[in-house]
């Protein structure tokens, strides 16, 4: 397998930004590489509880392969104050169709007619489908992204998934007015997200449920799509449930690739090592070569408006 030479102490062209979302609300950002000569444009999802800064190596690694990045925080995503949580009144659609199409729409004015991919790190290769119609991207590559589903789950993790989503998560975000997901092995989580994704992950279906609650756009995505999965990541994103994930986006051009111990040297990935530089000597460039061999198309639009809560 091919590996590559990756330093962090090497850095790339970068700067820090705010995007503006709605209401008012700013994200903070960092736009890594040269927007005038990159080939396309990349959207980086985080996860759960992961700042954008997580992402940095792996943002510089793609930018000398010829690609501009975006990285961001959704609105009081990996937030730990605790007045701010509470407080708070996101959910998850909002970062859908309000922050991520608003990191969307920044690329497509600073980086106009290349291709744009997003690369989404869990619950953010969720996020164009929870879009609805209202965002466009031209490629899409889910890292660890999975349905949330309980029912996806197999033996102790499945018992444990069942309480945190029909338990855990409901009683202590009600008590508390945000969920403390540190204490749980998770992440805390303002009211709203907490309680919709719990809310999700109890439905056959998961989002596309018709109790759901909302409109999805996964059928809407017709760009090629790309949905990794690894070997011991059974606790938060076991194979099932990404296949189950990538099944939802019924109408795009679909592939799959799982991870196993062999294709690291034995290494541990789990949920977050992908972005790992030690791990990334052996996966990025796989997933580099994947893009490379897509016929990528501009021409997915979305609106320049504001979306509003529904």
């Amino acid at each position: 397998m091919t590996t590559v030479p990756i330093t962090s102490a090497d850095p790339v062209e970068s700067d820090s930004i705010l995007i503006a979302s709605a209401e008012g609300v700013t994200l903070p950002a960092v736009l890594y590489g040269d927007a005038d000569s990159a080939q396309a444009a990349v959207v980086v999802n985080s996860a759960l509880g992961v700042p954008h800064a997580f992402y940095r190596t792996f943002a510089s690694f793609l930018v000398r392969q010829g690609y501009c990045v975006l990285c961001y925080d959704y609105q009081h995503n990996a937030v730990q104050n605790v007045a701010s949580l509470r407080g708070s009144r996101v959910r998850v659609t909002d970062w859908a169709q309000r922050d991520f199409a608003a990191a969307v729409r920044y690329l497509r004015t600073e980086v106009p007619g290349r291709p744009l991919i997003c690369i989404g790190h869990s619950i953010g290769g969720q996020l164009p489908g929870l879009a609805g119609d209202a965002v466009g991207i031209d490629a899409l590559i889910g890292v660890c992204s999975q349905s949330g589903e309980w029912r996806l789950w197999s033996g102790a993790a499945r018992r444990r998934t069942w309480l945190q989503f029909h338990l855990i998560v409901p009683l202590f975000t009600a008590a508390l007015g945000y969920f403390p997901g540190q204490r749980h092995g998770l992440c805390n989580m303002p009211r709203g997200v907490a309680w919709q994704w719990a809310h999700w992950c109890r439905l056959r279906g998961y989002a596309t449920h018709p109790r759901a609650g909302h409109a999805t756009g996964f059928s809407a995505l017709r760009s090629p799509a790309l949905f990794i999965s690894t070997y011991d990541d059974q606790a938060l994103a076991p194979r099932e449930a990404v296949d189950a994930l990538g099944a939802l986006y019924l109408n795009a051009p679909r592939e799959r690739l799982h991870i196993g111990a062999a294709d690291v040297g034995g290494r541990a990935v789990g949920h977050f090592g992908f972005f790992n530089p030690a791990t990334g000597r052996r996966l990025w460039p796989r997933l580099v070569k994947w893009l490379q061999s897509q016929p990528l198309k501009t021409g997915a639009t979305c609106p320049m408006s504001e979306p509003t809560r529904a």
